[in-house]
Order: C-alpha cells, then sequence, then structure tokens
C-alpha cells in the first residue's frame, strides 16, 4: 500500500473506532446503571448507601465510610476523635459482596452507632444485628457473616449472634 491510500483510510478507522468507543462506552455505562458489579462499589456509593441507612434507622451522628486497604475485621466501625463515626470496609472483602450484603454490613455497624448513642456500655453483637434486622433481613446477614467466616478463619454459631428475622414474624 502506498503512503497516501493509509492516509485516507485513517479518518475512516478513527471515525469507525470514535463510533464504536462511544457505543461501548454507553453500553458499559448502562450496565453500570442495571448490573453495578460489587467490584464496582464506590466510597460515593457507599456514602450514599450508609447516609440512607442512617437516615432509616434515625441516627443523628456523622457517620462517614472510608474503603480500607486491609482491615482484619472486614467490616468495622470506630469512633473519630473529633466526633462522629468512621464504617471501614477492607477493599478486597467488599468487592465479595452484592449491594444488599454491602448494606447489611453497614447496617450492622450503624447498629453498634446507635447502640452507642442511646447505650454505650451494651457493645455486643447480637444486639448490633437486632438493630440491623430492623432494615435487613436475617438471610442477607447470615450469608454475609458466612463470607466473613471464610475470610477470617472464624467460625461464630448464626443462630447466637442472629434473633429470627423481624420482618418474618409479622
Amino acid at each position: 500500500m502506498s503512503q497516501t491510500s493509509i492516509a485516507r483510510r485513517e479518518p475512516r478507522i478513527f471515525i469507525f473506532g470514535s463510533a464504536l468507543l462511544a457505543a461501548l462506552l454507553m453500553l458499559t455505562a448502562l450496565q453500570g446503571i442495571f448490573h453495578a458489579a460489587p467490584a464496582e462499589m464506590s466510597a460515593v456509593r457507599l456514602s450514599k448507601t450508609a447516609r440512607e441507612l442512617v437516615d432509616r434507622l434515625q441516627i443523628h451522628e456523622a457517620v462517614a465510610v472510608r474503603i480500607d486497604d486491609r482491615n482484619d475485621k472486614m467490616v468495622s466501625v470506630e469512633i473519630l476523635p473529633g466526633g462522629g463515626f468512621v464504617v471501614s470496609f477492607d477493599g478486597s472483602f467488599l468487592k465479595s459482596l452484592t449491594e444488599d450484603e454491602v448494606a447489611a454490613a453497614i447496617a450492622h455497624e450503624l447498629g453498634h452507632v446507635w447502640i452507642y448513642s442511646h447505650h454505650p456500655y451494651l457493645q455486643i453483637e447480637e444486639l448490633a444485628n437486632e438493630v440491623a434486622l430492623r432494615i435487613t433481613d436475617r438471610d442477607t446477614l447470615t450469608r454475609l457473616y458466612r463470607k466473613m467466616s471464610a475470610r477470617t478463619g472464624i467460625v461464630v454459631n448464626l443462630d447466637e449472634l442472629l434473633p429470627p428475622d423481624h420482618k418474618a414474624s409479622n
């Protein structure tokens, strides 16, 4: 091929490439809207989910969410020195969760926040799950605990940690 024929074809290839790229970007965006993969859970999406759950539980304390490279507990909450709380996710563990499991994990940690603001000396897992069950279900918490156990190697008795689902009894 001559230099001239290559030059004439480049614009066509570029236009086709741009159209293809635009179509792929649009499909990717639509896929993200309708089928958001757990690995795509961003700090912004986590914060939005946390705000929604904070409102549902009527928690008045400031709660932030962050993704850490490592969190040995997989998900935890801590009191910030200046006030408020931060829910911390282990980044690789977060990628393994579905959106409803992420919401259940946040709900559980918000259970600790709720307890702290009402009864600061009663921090127990069962009570945090009791609060979480106001806005999630037992099956989702069960899946979450099983994934945590698989990651940490800590075996838990779910019948002791998770009370019956309040929604199921109504």
